[in-house]
């Protein structure tokens, strides 16, 4: 069976709390299939057989197709066992930082998909700047936004902007996005959602990294797995 390994890198700084802890998983995966025949040479074959030139036609058709489609099925079958997903964590809170940061990212790794998990931190800081974020996420695939982190805030402050008030505008700059308020609705989601090559970053000053260690963890217990290596890098 193929090993297929992701790992989270921690990119925040030793002030930032809560710590994040980087570690090397691996990801739920299928059995390979098991090779078949050619069937292209099997349909030859069976033309043979027949020894007529209408019954050899038939054959190497009907070969060619069942080889067409066992190739199909093997090379599906190969992909997802051998899948990787690569998941990072930054603590990236400004909009500069954000669109450094995704740059980075899919400069160093050029991800089938670079999905962004962002939590922005403060209610006046998302409502001032909110067009800056906006335009900072197009580097992204795919940006989920988990309701705001409050802190530092007042009540009043926290009903004039909602996580919905971003997505709205990166949707309208044409870039997907939802809003998935908890924490765990977001794991299953990326359970569910992640493919082979794809590139998951969460990013933000709060605690939004329990994402993707949760992420990562349940992946662990899938397997079973016991084999932990810690991992550490910083995007350039």
């Amino acid at each position: 069976e193929a090993d297929a390994f992701s790992h989270l890198v921690a990119l925040r700084p030793p002030w930032a709390k809560p710590e994040a802890k980087a570690q090397a998983f691996p990801l739920p995966t299928s059995p390979v299939a098991e090779p078949k025949a050619d069937g292209k040479a099997d349909g030859k074959a069976d033309g043979k057989g027949d020894g007529k030139a209408e019954g050899k036609a038939e054959g190497k058709a009907e070969g060619k197709a069942e080889g067409k489609a066992e190739g199909k099925a093997e090379s599906k079958a190969e992909s997802k066992a051998d899948a990787r997903v690569q998941v990072y964590d930054d603590y990236a809170h400004h909009p500069t930082e954000c669109e450094k940061t995704l740059r980075a990212l899919r400069g160093a790794h050029n991800p089938k998909r670079l999905i962004c998990v962002f939590q922005p931190h403060q209610h006046s800081r998302t409502r001032f700047l909110l067009e800056q974020f906006a335009n900072s996420f197009s580097g992204a695939d795919e940006v989920v936004v988990p309701h705001i982190y409050f802190v530092r805030d007042s009540e009043a402050e926290k009903t004039r902007v909602s996580a919905q008030d971003l997505v709205d505008r990166l949707l309208a700059r044409g870039i997907s996005a939802c809003h998935i308020g908890s924490f765990d609705a977001i794991t299953e989601y990326l359970e569910q959602h992640c493919q082979d090559g794809d590139l998951v970053v969460t990013m933000g000053a709060g605690p939004v990294n329990k994402i993707a260690q949760d992420f990562l963890a349940r992946a662990t217990a899938v397997h079973d797995r016991a084999s932990l290596s810690v991992v550490s890098g910083q995007v350039a």
